[in-house]
């Protein structure tokens, strides 16, 4: 399978090495827990900061504060590519809650764009079961790529 990603303002990772390609391995082990057989795949990712995420929020959830990420799936093929969907995360909103977790900031980066693409996949948490089900496939990924 292939998987490609699509980053606006990649330039907030200039000390993230190999940034594309982990979060590749991401949208991969996810898709194992899916049923899709597509072949390629595609994957937006807008990194943004609180006030653009906040509107976003307020646009498409009617929530009135800045959230770390929000995800907009499409599931569309073209041209034999499956359009996954898009994913908006807030950097400063990352940062902030990085710090207060104790948490580097590319773990939490890392852990929030696997949220982002489990909601593209159709996971939510929404009931405490969903919750659970989410939890453990954001842990078996991030165990994966080493977090």
């Amino acid at each position: 399978m292939k998987v490609e990603i699509e980053i606006n303002k990649q330039f907030a990772f200039k000390k993230f090495p190999h940034f594309e390609k982990i979060l590749q391995k991401i949208v991969l082990k996810a898709l194992e827990n899916t049923n899709s057989v597509s072949k390629s795949y595609n994957v937006s990712l807008l990194l943004c900061n609180n006030e653009y995420i906040l509107e976003l929020n307020k646009q498409f959830r009617g929530k009135d504060y800045p959230t770390n990420v929000l995800s907009f799936s499409d599931g569309e093929m073209l041209d034999d590519i499956k359009y996954l969907g898009d994913i908006a995360i807030s950097i400063p909103k990352i940062r902030e809650e990085a710090l207060e977790q104790n948490k580097t900031f590319r773990t939490h980066f890392l852990h929030m764009f696997t949220h982002g693409v489990l909601h593209l996949l159709g996971f939510d948490h929404q009931t405490p079961d969903d919750a659970k089900t989410m939890e453990n496939l954001e842990d078996e990924i991030l165990n994966y790529i080493s977090i």
